[in-house]
Protein backbone atom coordinates (compact mmCIF):
# COMPACT_ATOMS: atom_id res chain seq x y z
CA UNK A 1 0.00 0.00 0.00
CA UNK A 2 2.28 2.43 0.89
CA UNK A 3 4.22 1.68 -2.54
CA UNK A 4 1.07 2.47 -4.29
CA UNK A 5 0.85 5.67 -2.48
CA UNK A 6 4.09 7.06 -3.20
CA UNK A 7 4.52 6.34 -6.61
CA UNK A 8 0.37 7.59 -7.01
CA UNK A 9 1.61 10.81 -4.70
CA UNK A 10 4.79 11.58 -7.37
CA UNK A 11 2.37 11.14 -10.83
CA UNK A 12 -0.57 12.72 -9.24
CA UNK A 13 0.31 16.99 -8.71
CA UNK A 14 3.41 16.32 -6.41
CA UNK A 15 5.44 17.74 -8.96
CA UNK A 16 3.56 20.78 -9.46
CA UNK A 17 2.71 21.18 -5.26
CA UNK A 18 6.73 21.41 -5.38
CA UNK A 19 7.05 23.68 -8.14
CA UNK A 20 4.46 26.02 -6.66
CA UNK A 21 6.09 25.94 -2.98
CA UNK A 22 9.46 26.84 -4.58
CA UNK A 23 7.70 29.84 -6.12
CA UNK A 24 5.93 30.58 -2.75
CA UNK A 25 9.36 30.22 -0.71
CA UNK A 26 11.40 31.83 -3.68
CA UNK A 27 9.55 34.75 -3.49
CA UNK A 28 9.36 35.48 0.23
CA UNK A 29 13.20 34.53 0.50
CA UNK A 30 13.89 36.80 -1.86
CA UNK A 31 11.49 39.58 -0.16
CA UNK A 32 12.95 39.04 3.17
CA UNK A 33 16.47 38.26 2.99
CA UNK A 34 17.10 40.94 0.43
CA UNK A 35 14.60 43.44 1.25
CA UNK A 36 13.58 44.21 -2.07
CA UNK A 37 10.08 44.62 -3.65
CA UNK A 38 8.80 43.14 -7.11
CA UNK A 39 8.02 45.69 -9.75
CA UNK A 40 4.39 46.26 -9.86
CA UNK A 41 3.91 43.84 -13.35
CA UNK A 42 5.73 41.64 -12.26
CA UNK A 43 3.97 41.15 -9.00
CA UNK A 44 0.55 40.69 -10.85
CA UNK A 45 2.12 38.03 -12.49
CA UNK A 46 3.45 36.29 -9.43
CA UNK A 47 0.19 36.93 -8.07
CA UNK A 48 -2.04 35.28 -10.46
CA UNK A 49 0.71 32.25 -11.59
CA UNK A 50 0.19 31.21 -8.00
CA UNK A 51 -3.25 31.68 -7.98
CA UNK A 52 -3.51 29.14 -11.03
CA UNK A 53 -1.08 26.96 -9.65
CA UNK A 54 -3.06 26.73 -6.32
CA UNK A 55 -6.13 25.74 -8.41
CA UNK A 56 -4.51 23.49 -10.33
CA UNK A 57 -2.88 22.09 -7.20
CA UNK A 58 -6.00 21.65 -5.26
CA UNK A 59 -7.64 19.82 -8.22
CA UNK A 60 -4.67 17.32 -8.40
CA UNK A 61 -4.66 16.85 -4.91
CA UNK A 62 -8.66 16.49 -4.45
CA UNK A 63 -8.20 13.81 -7.06
CA UNK A 64 -5.45 11.56 -6.06
CA UNK A 65 -6.97 11.15 -2.55
CA UNK A 66 -10.39 10.37 -3.91
CA UNK A 67 -9.10 8.11 -6.31
CA UNK A 68 -7.26 7.18 -3.11
CA UNK A 69 -9.97 6.48 -0.96
CA UNK A 70 -12.40 4.97 -3.07
CA UNK A 71 -9.75 2.26 -3.30
CA UNK A 72 -10.33 1.26 -0.16
CA UNK A 73 -7.71 3.18 1.95
CA UNK A 74 -9.08 4.38 4.78
CA UNK A 75 -7.30 7.10 7.22
CA UNK A 76 -7.87 5.36 10.86
CA UNK A 77 -7.77 9.17 12.16
CA UNK A 78 -9.81 10.91 10.31
CA UNK A 79 -12.66 7.83 10.11
CA UNK A 80 -12.14 7.72 13.74
CA UNK A 81 -13.18 12.07 14.24
CA UNK A 82 -15.09 11.78 11.17
CA UNK A 83 -17.53 9.26 13.17
CA UNK A 84 -17.75 10.89 16.26
CA UNK A 85 -18.57 14.52 14.79
CA UNK A 86 -21.53 12.79 13.22
CA UNK A 87 -22.30 11.42 16.15
CA UNK A 88 -21.67 14.37 18.20
CA UNK A 89 -23.97 16.62 15.45
CA UNK A 90 -25.71 14.71 13.54
CA UNK A 91 -27.32 12.26 16.17
CA UNK A 92 -26.58 14.45 19.52
CA UNK A 93 -24.29 11.32 20.93
CA UNK A 94 -21.19 11.67 22.98
CA UNK A 95 -17.92 10.59 20.74
CA UNK A 96 -16.67 9.35 23.84
CA UNK A 97 -19.69 5.95 24.13
CA UNK A 98 -18.34 2.75 23.53
CA UNK A 99 -21.51 2.23 20.95
CA UNK A 100 -19.01 5.55 18.55
CA UNK A 101 -15.92 3.41 18.74
CA UNK A 102 -17.97 0.02 17.51
CA UNK A 103 -18.79 2.27 14.79
CA UNK A 104 -15.49 3.06 14.06
CA UNK A 105 -14.49 -0.19 14.35
CA UNK A 106 -17.01 -1.86 11.68
CA UNK A 107 -16.60 1.80 9.39
CA UNK A 108 -13.05 0.80 8.95
CA UNK A 109 -13.58 -3.31 9.49
CA UNK A 110 -11.90 -5.63 11.27
CA UNK A 111 -9.00 -6.34 8.70
CA UNK A 112 -7.85 -2.62 9.24
CA UNK A 113 -8.41 -2.72 12.96
CA UNK A 114 -6.24 -6.17 13.11
CA UNK A 115 -3.74 -4.52 11.13
CA UNK A 116 -3.98 -1.37 13.54
CA UNK A 117 -3.33 -3.70 16.67
CA UNK A 118 -5.30 -1.52 18.80
CA UNK A 119 -8.79 -0.78 19.07
CA UNK A 120 -9.35 2.87 17.40
CA UNK A 121 -11.45 5.26 18.91
CA UNK A 122 -11.98 9.20 19.19
CA UNK A 123 -9.37 10.08 21.82
CA UNK A 124 -9.11 13.72 21.08
CA UNK A 125 -10.59 17.10 23.23
CA UNK A 126 -15.00 17.39 21.77
CA UNK A 127 -13.67 20.66 20.55
CA UNK A 128 -11.33 19.03 17.76
CA UNK A 129 -14.80 18.56 16.27
CA UNK A 130 -15.34 22.09 15.42
CA UNK A 131 -12.13 22.07 13.35
CA UNK A 132 -14.22 18.95 11.45
CA UNK A 133 -17.78 20.88 11.12
CA UNK A 134 -17.62 20.87 7.35
CA UNK A 135 -16.52 17.72 6.68
CA UNK A 136 -19.45 16.47 9.25
CA UNK A 137 -21.63 17.34 7.24
CA UNK A 138 -20.07 15.36 4.19
CA UNK A 139 -22.06 12.19 4.51
CA UNK A 140 -20.42 10.12 1.86
CA UNK A 141 -16.86 8.97 3.55
CA UNK A 142 -15.00 8.47 0.84
CA UNK A 143 -15.09 12.31 -0.81
CA UNK A 144 -15.35 14.05 3.32
CA UNK A 145 -11.63 11.69 3.38
CA UNK A 146 -10.64 13.17 -0.09
CA UNK A 147 -11.35 16.53 0.97
CA UNK A 148 -9.88 16.34 4.88
CA UNK A 149 -6.26 14.80 3.20
CA UNK A 150 -6.77 18.29 0.43
CA UNK A 151 -6.74 20.43 3.51
CA UNK A 152 -3.79 18.55 5.37
CA UNK A 153 -1.85 19.43 2.44
CA UNK A 154 -2.41 22.68 2.35
CA UNK A 155 -2.15 22.98 5.84
CA UNK A 156 1.52 21.28 5.38
CA UNK A 157 2.66 24.17 2.34
CA UNK A 158 1.71 27.18 4.81
CA UNK A 159 3.51 25.32 8.08
CA UNK A 160 6.34 25.46 5.70
CA UNK A 161 6.21 28.87 4.62
CA UNK A 162 6.07 29.89 8.27
CA UNK A 163 8.54 27.79 10.05
CA UNK A 164 10.82 29.44 7.61
CA UNK A 165 9.45 32.95 7.74
CA UNK A 166 9.84 33.14 11.15
CA UNK A 167 13.61 31.36 11.50
CA UNK A 168 16.27 33.71 12.37
CA UNK A 169 18.32 32.17 9.62
CA UNK A 170 17.75 31.81 6.02
CA UNK A 171 19.18 29.06 3.81
CA UNK A 172 20.59 29.28 0.52
CA UNK A 173 18.08 28.89 -2.36
CA UNK A 174 19.26 25.15 -3.22
CA UNK A 175 18.78 24.09 -0.01
CA UNK A 176 15.58 25.71 0.60
CA UNK A 177 14.09 23.88 -2.77
CA UNK A 178 15.86 20.62 -1.63
CA UNK A 179 14.02 21.02 2.02
CA UNK A 180 10.43 21.19 -0.17
CA UNK A 181 11.01 18.74 -2.24
CA UNK A 182 12.06 16.71 0.41
CA UNK A 183 9.61 17.06 2.87
CA UNK A 184 6.23 16.85 0.53
CA UNK A 185 7.60 12.83 0.14
CA UNK A 186 9.15 12.26 2.94
CA UNK A 187 7.33 9.36 4.76
CA UNK A 188 7.31 11.33 8.24
CA UNK A 189 4.71 13.68 6.48
CA UNK A 190 3.05 11.85 3.84
CA UNK A 191 2.07 9.37 7.26
CA UNK A 192 0.04 12.01 8.95
CA UNK A 193 -1.52 13.16 5.73
CA UNK A 194 -2.73 9.84 4.70
CA UNK A 195 -3.81 9.58 8.18
CA UNK A 196 -6.11 12.08 8.43
CA UNK A 197 -4.04 13.20 11.67
CA UNK A 198 -4.92 16.41 13.36
CA UNK A 199 -1.49 16.39 14.09
CA UNK A 200 -0.80 18.94 11.44
CA UNK A 201 -3.01 21.50 12.04
CA UNK A 202 -2.07 21.24 15.49
CA UNK A 203 1.42 21.89 14.47
CA UNK A 204 0.06 24.92 12.35
CA UNK A 205 -1.23 26.53 15.28
CA UNK A 206 1.73 26.13 17.62
CA UNK A 207 3.61 27.69 14.27
CA UNK A 208 1.22 30.68 14.42
CA UNK A 209 1.08 31.14 17.84
CA UNK A 210 4.88 31.68 17.63
CA UNK A 211 4.38 34.10 14.46
CA UNK A 212 1.92 36.22 16.80
CA UNK A 213 4.62 36.56 19.55
CA UNK A 214 7.25 37.90 17.29
CA UNK A 215 4.72 39.83 15.65
CA UNK A 216 3.52 41.39 18.85
CA UNK A 217 0.20 40.08 18.42
CA UNK A 218 -0.66 38.24 22.04
CA UNK A 219 -4.23 38.17 21.59
CA UNK A 220 -3.87 36.13 19.01
CA UNK A 221 -0.68 34.09 20.10
CA UNK A 222 -2.98 32.98 22.91
CA UNK A 223 -5.76 32.18 20.80
CA UNK A 224 -3.60 29.98 18.88
CA UNK A 225 -2.22 28.23 21.22
CA UNK A 226 -5.11 27.75 22.82
CA UNK A 227 -6.48 25.47 19.61
CA UNK A 228 -3.09 23.68 19.39
CA UNK A 229 -4.56 21.73 22.43
CA UNK A 230 -6.30 19.60 20.36
CA UNK A 231 -3.04 17.27 20.25
CA UNK A 232 -2.59 17.86 24.33
CA UNK A 233 -0.30 14.94 24.87
CA UNK A 234 2.23 15.50 22.26
CA UNK A 235 2.18 19.38 22.19
CA UNK A 236 1.76 19.81 26.30
CA UNK A 237 5.67 20.49 26.53
CA UNK A 238 6.18 23.37 24.58
CA UNK A 239 2.44 24.87 25.35
CA UNK A 240 3.96 24.51 28.71
CA UNK A 241 7.49 26.60 27.80
CA UNK A 242 5.62 29.37 25.51
CA UNK A 243 3.40 29.83 28.53
CA UNK A 244 6.28 29.62 30.65
CA UNK A 245 7.93 32.38 28.55
CA UNK A 246 5.68 34.38 27.76
CA UNK A 247 5.04 34.98 31.94
CA UNK A 248 8.65 35.67 32.59
CA UNK A 249 8.18 38.70 29.69
CA UNK A 250 5.05 39.56 31.31
CA UNK A 251 3.08 39.03 28.10
CA UNK A 252 0.09 39.33 30.75
CA UNK A 253 -2.50 39.65 27.59
CA UNK A 254 -1.27 36.46 26.30
CA UNK A 255 -1.93 33.87 28.91
CA UNK A 256 -5.23 35.64 29.58
CA UNK A 257 -6.41 35.27 25.83
CA UNK A 258 -4.80 31.57 25.90
CA UNK A 259 -7.23 30.68 29.06
CA UNK A 260 -10.45 32.48 27.81
CA UNK A 261 -10.00 30.37 24.31
CA UNK A 262 -9.95 27.03 26.85
CA UNK A 263 -12.21 28.19 29.11
CA UNK A 264 -14.95 28.80 26.32
CA UNK A 265 -13.72 25.75 24.31
CA UNK A 266 -14.67 23.51 27.41
CA UNK A 267 -17.67 25.10 28.37
CA UNK A 268 -18.88 25.13 24.10
CA UNK A 269 -18.20 20.96 24.99
CA UNK A 270 -20.01 20.98 27.99
CA UNK A 271 -23.03 22.36 26.53
CA UNK A 272 -23.24 19.59 24.23
CA UNK A 273 -21.80 16.70 26.26
CA UNK A 274 -21.90 17.57 29.79
CA UNK A 275 -19.81 14.71 31.37
CA UNK A 276 -17.06 15.03 28.66
CA UNK A 277 -14.49 16.30 30.39
CA UNK A 278 -14.45 13.34 32.85
CA UNK A 279 -14.46 11.01 29.66
CA UNK A 280 -11.09 12.96 28.36
CA UNK A 281 -9.40 12.64 31.38
CA UNK A 282 -10.19 9.26 32.20
CA UNK A 283 -9.11 8.64 28.46
CA UNK A 284 -5.73 10.97 29.11
CA UNK A 285 -4.36 8.82 32.28
CA UNK A 286 -5.02 5.87 30.26
CA UNK A 287 -2.76 6.81 27.14
CA UNK A 288 -0.36 4.42 26.90
CA UNK A 289 -3.15 1.58 26.55
CA UNK A 290 -3.80 3.02 23.91
CA UNK A 291 -0.76 3.32 22.18
CA UNK A 292 1.49 0.84 23.82
CA UNK A 293 5.12 0.60 23.43
CA UNK A 294 4.88 4.14 21.61
CA UNK A 295 8.20 5.94 23.41
CA UNK A 296 11.76 4.53 23.80
CA UNK A 297 11.80 3.78 27.35
CA UNK A 298 8.77 1.83 26.37
CA UNK A 299 11.21 -0.14 23.72
CA UNK A 300 13.79 -0.56 26.39
CA UNK A 301 10.98 -2.62 28.21
CA UNK A 302 10.42 -4.58 25.35
CA UNK A 303 13.72 -5.55 24.15
CA UNK A 304 15.50 -6.25 27.34
CA UNK A 305 12.70 -7.17 30.21
CA UNK A 306 15.42 -6.78 33.10
CA UNK A 307 17.44 -4.04 32.89
CA UNK A 308 14.77 -1.77 30.62
CA UNK A 309 12.72 -0.64 32.71
CA UNK A 310 15.68 0.83 34.76
CA UNK A 311 17.19 2.38 31.47
CA UNK A 312 13.57 3.66 30.74
CA UNK A 313 13.59 5.31 33.95
CA UNK A 314 17.04 6.48 33.26
CA UNK A 315 15.78 8.00 30.36
CA UNK A 316 12.85 9.96 31.30
CA UNK A 317 15.13 11.35 34.20
CA UNK A 318 17.75 12.78 32.55
CA UNK A 319 15.91 14.16 29.58
CA UNK A 320 13.58 15.73 31.85
CA UNK A 321 16.19 16.81 33.59
CA UNK A 322 17.94 18.60 30.87
CA UNK A 323 14.85 19.92 29.67
CA UNK A 324 14.24 22.14 32.45
CA UNK A 325 17.63 22.81 32.80
CA UNK A 326 17.06 24.82 29.12
CA UNK A 327 13.77 25.69 29.69
CA UNK A 328 15.48 27.92 32.78
CA UNK A 329 17.97 29.35 30.89
CA UNK A 330 15.77 30.27 28.04
CA UNK A 331 13.34 31.86 30.06
CA UNK A 332 14.93 35.22 29.76
CA UNK A 333 15.66 35.14 26.46
CA UNK A 334 14.47 36.54 22.79
CA UNK A 335 12.38 35.44 20.63
CA UNK A 336 15.11 33.59 18.87
CA UNK A 337 15.61 31.74 22.12
CA UNK A 338 12.17 30.65 22.34
CA UNK A 339 11.78 29.56 18.82
CA UNK A 340 14.96 27.50 19.97
CA UNK A 341 14.35 26.15 22.68
CA UNK A 342 10.34 24.86 21.51
CA UNK A 343 12.51 23.27 18.68
CA UNK A 344 14.55 21.57 21.56
CA UNK A 345 11.14 21.07 23.34
CA UNK A 346 9.85 19.21 20.55
CA UNK A 347 12.79 16.94 19.92
CA UNK A 348 13.85 16.26 23.00
CA UNK A 349 9.72 15.24 23.67
CA UNK A 350 9.96 12.23 21.73
CA UNK A 351 12.82 10.52 24.27
CA UNK A 352 11.11 12.04 27.68
CA UNK A 353 8.74 9.08 27.83
CA UNK A 354 5.32 11.06 25.87
CA UNK A 355 3.74 8.81 23.02
CA UNK A 356 6.50 9.33 20.46
CA UNK A 357 4.47 7.95 17.47
CA UNK A 358 5.94 8.14 13.50
CA UNK A 359 3.10 10.55 13.01
CA UNK A 360 4.33 13.18 15.58
CA UNK A 361 7.52 13.26 13.57
CA UNK A 362 5.88 16.22 11.42
CA UNK A 363 6.20 18.35 14.08
CA UNK A 364 9.95 18.33 13.88
CA UNK A 365 10.05 20.43 10.75
CA UNK A 366 10.37 23.50 12.79
CA UNK A 367 13.82 22.61 14.86
CA UNK A 368 14.89 21.00 10.91
CA UNK A 369 13.98 24.23 9.56
CA UNK A 370 16.18 25.84 11.81
CA UNK A 371 19.38 23.66 11.55
CA UNK A 372 19.67 23.13 8.31
CA UNK A 373 18.85 27.47 7.71
CA UNK A 374 21.97 27.69 9.87
CA UNK A 375 24.27 25.40 8.58
CA UNK A 376 23.92 26.92 5.03
CA UNK A 377 24.05 30.77 6.32
CA UNK A 378 26.60 29.78 8.47
CA UNK A 379 28.93 27.70 6.47
CA UNK A 380 27.84 28.50 3.00
CA UNK A 381 28.65 25.62 0.65
CA UNK A 382 29.89 23.33 2.91
CA UNK A 383 26.83 23.99 5.42
CA UNK A 384 24.76 23.30 2.61
CA UNK A 385 25.98 20.27 1.44
CA UNK A 386 25.83 19.03 4.95
CA UNK A 387 21.99 20.07 5.24
CA UNK A 388 20.91 18.39 2.13
CA UNK A 389 23.33 14.74 3.17
CA UNK A 390 21.30 15.20 6.55
CA UNK A 391 18.05 15.32 4.11
CA UNK A 392 18.62 12.64 2.10
CA UNK A 393 19.71 10.30 5.25
CA UNK A 394 16.42 11.21 6.57
CA UNK A 395 14.04 10.32 3.38
CA UNK A 396 16.39 7.45 2.64
CA UNK A 397 15.89 5.70 5.82
CA UNK A 398 12.53 6.73 6.23
CA UNK A 399 11.54 4.54 3.28
CA UNK A 400 13.70 1.98 3.70
CA UNK A 401 11.56 1.19 6.49
CA UNK A 402 8.22 1.78 5.04
CA UNK A 403 9.38 -0.89 2.21
CA UNK A 404 10.30 -2.97 4.42
CA UNK A 405 7.11 -3.28 5.67
CA UNK A 406 6.71 -1.64 8.56
CA UNK A 407 2.87 -1.79 9.23
CA UNK A 408 3.11 -5.68 9.74
CA UNK A 409 5.78 -5.09 12.49
CA UNK A 410 4.97 -4.92 16.11
CA UNK A 411 4.33 -1.06 17.16
CA UNK A 412 7.52 -0.84 19.34
CA UNK A 413 9.45 -1.52 16.05
CA UNK A 414 8.41 1.28 13.94
CA UNK A 415 10.44 3.06 16.88
CA UNK A 416 13.90 2.66 14.85
CA UNK A 417 11.49 6.31 13.14
CA UNK A 418 12.50 8.31 15.94
CA UNK A 419 16.66 7.78 15.18
CA UNK A 420 18.14 10.11 12.27
CA UNK A 421 15.75 12.71 12.28
CA UNK A 422 15.43 13.76 16.01
CA UNK A 423 19.05 12.99 16.27
CA UNK A 424 19.98 14.93 13.60
CA UNK A 425 17.70 17.73 15.19
CA UNK A 426 19.31 17.37 18.95
CA UNK A 427 23.05 17.32 17.47
CA UNK A 428 22.49 21.11 15.38
CA UNK A 429 19.72 22.85 17.81
CA UNK A 430 22.98 22.48 20.52
CA UNK A 431 25.27 23.73 17.33
CA UNK A 432 22.83 26.48 16.80
CA UNK A 433 22.40 27.43 20.63
CA UNK A 434 26.21 28.03 20.84
CA UNK A 435 26.48 29.63 17.84
CA UNK A 436 23.41 31.42 16.62
CA UNK A 437 21.02 32.20 19.76
CA UNK A 438 24.34 33.15 21.31
CA UNK A 439 23.16 32.90 25.28
CA UNK A 440 25.52 34.65 27.80
CA UNK A 441 27.91 31.14 28.90
CA UNK A 442 26.37 29.77 31.77
CA UNK A 443 29.84 29.67 33.80
CA UNK A 444 30.37 33.46 32.64
CA UNK A 445 27.01 34.24 34.54
CA UNK A 446 27.64 32.25 37.72
CA UNK A 447 31.05 33.74 38.21
CA UNK A 448 29.59 37.38 37.74
CA UNK A 449 27.11 36.53 40.36
CA UNK A 450 24.36 37.04 37.74
CA UNK A 451 21.19 35.95 37.93
CA UNK A 452 20.55 32.81 35.89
Amino acid sequence: MLYHYHNLTFSNGKVAIFLLTVIMVYSQRMTAYHGGALDDRRSIWMFFGVIALAIVNLIGWGRFNYILASQGYLSEEFVANWVAARALIVEGESPYQPEITQTILSTLDTAVARDIDRVPQFTSPIYTIVIFLPIAFIADLIIAQAVWMTILQVVLIASILIAVHISPTKPSRLVYSFLVFTTLISFHVILPIYHGSTIVVAGLFLLLSLLSIRNGREEIGGVMLGLATIQLPYLVLPILLILFWTTGHRQRLFFLWFLGILILLVVLGVFLVPEWPQQYLKILFRYALYYPASSPGAAFRSYWPGIGTLLARLLTIVTTAVLLFEWWIARKGDFNFLYWAVGFTLTIGFWIGLPALPNNLILLLLPLVLCISAWSERWGRAGSAIAIICLTVVLIWEWWLAFGNINSLRQVDALRLLIPLPLICLVGLYWVRSVIVRPKRLVDRLRTGENV
